[in-house]
C-alpha cells in the first residue's frame, strides 16, 4: 500500500501497473484512477480444488463490492499491485481472502476488457475443515 495526501488528510491507496496489450508494464497509477479511466491492468483468479473429491470452491462476492456484488467468482482473486508478480498476487490474495497458504500452479492467461489476467489453481486436502474468510471481500464460500 502507498499513502498520499489529499485534502489535508493522509489516504491509503493501491498502486497498480498499467500494461500494454503484450502485458508490458508502461506506467503505474492508483486503482481508482485506473478503474475510472478503464485502463489496462493486471489481475489474478485462484481456483481451489479438493484433492480427495475434486470439488471446486467458489466465492460469493460481498454485497458492498463496487464491481459485481453478490456474484459467484473464483475462490480468491484481485489486482496485481505495482511491482508485484502474478504469482505473488495470487499467494497474497489466497492468504488474505481464505487464510490458505499453499503452493499454486499457473494454469492459464485470460484477457478481459481493461484487464489482463492469469489463472492459478491450488489443491487442498479437505474442505470439511472450516475456512476463515475475509468478510469485507466475500459473502460466503
Amino acid at each position: 500500500m502507498t499513502y498520499i495526501e489529499r485534502d489535508n488528510t493522509i489516504e491509503e491507496v493501491e498502486l497498480l501497473d498499467l500494461v500494454d496489450e503484450e502485458d508490458n508494464c508502461i506506467w503505474y497509477a492508483t486503482r481508482d484512477y485506473i478503474q475510472e479511466h478503464n485502463l489496462l491492468h493486471r489481475f489474478i483468479h485462484v481456483y481451489v480444488i479438493t484433492e480427495d473429491t475434486g470439488k471446486v470452491l467458489f466465492q460469493q462476492r460481498h454485497h458492498t463490492k463496487k464491481s459485481e456484488p453478490l456474484q459467484i467468482d473464483a475462490a480468491a482473486g484481485g489486482h496485481v499491485l505495482h511491482g508485484e508478480t502474478y504469482y505473488q498476487a495470487a499467494v497474497r490474495e489466497l492468504q488474505e481472502e481464505l487464510w490458505i497458504a499453499s503452493n499454486l500452479q499457473e494454469i492459464g492467461r485470460i484477457n478481459c476488457p481493461g484487464k489482463i489476467g492469469k489463472l492459478f489453481v491450488c489443491y487442498i486436502k479437505d474442505v470439511s475443515i472450516p475456512l476463515s474468510i475475509q468478510s469485507s471481500e466475500l459473502a460466503r464460500v
